[in-house]
C-alpha cells in the first residue's frame, strides 16, 4: 500500500520479529501497522521523555540540581506509563480469559444440546 507518509527501517532480533508478525497476523493486519499502532501507544511517554531530554541538555553548566530534577522527573512519567501499559494488558488478559472460561462452560450445554437434537431427529 502507497503511503506519502516518512517511512523508517528497523532492524530487530528474529524473537521480536517473530513476535511481531504472529502478533499481527492475530490482528489480521501488516507488521508495519502493527508496529505503527505500538509507537503510537508510547508516543506521549516519548514525547515527555525528549522534553525531559531538551531540558537537561540545556541545564548544561548551570547548577547540577536542575539536571537532577530533569532526570527524576522524566523517570517518573516513564514509570508512570510502564505500570499503565502493564495495567491495559493485565486488563485486556482479564478479559480474554474470562471469555474463554465462558466459551469452555458452554460447550458441554452445546454439546448436549447437539445430541438432544440429533436424537430427536432420528426417532
Amino acid at each position: 500500500m502507497a503511503t506519502s507518509k516518512p517511512r523508517i527501517v528497523i532492524s530487530c532480533s528474529q524473537a521480536r520479529h517473530d513476535l511481531i508478525h504472529r502478533l499481527s497476523h492475530l490482528q489480521g493486519q501488516t507488521m508495519s501497522k502493527t508496529v505503527s499502532q505500538l509507537i503510537d501507544q508510547v508516543e506521549p511517554m516519548l514525547m515527555d521523555i525528549c522534553a525531559a531530554l531538551e531540558a537537561a541538555q540545556q541545564a548544561k553548566g548551570k547548577p547540577a540540581a536542575k539536571l537532577i530534577m530533569a532526570l527524576s522527573q522524566m523517570q517518573a512519567v516513564v514509570q508512570d506509563a510502564s505500570a499503565r501499559a502493564v495495567d491495559q494488558v493485565d486488563m485486556f488478559n482479564g478479559k480474554i480469559a474470562r471469555q474463554i472460561a465462558k466459551a469452555k462452560a458452554k460447550a458441554p450445554t452445546l454439546r448436549k444440546t447437539a445430541q438432544e437434537t440429533r436424537r430427536r431427529a432420528a426417532r
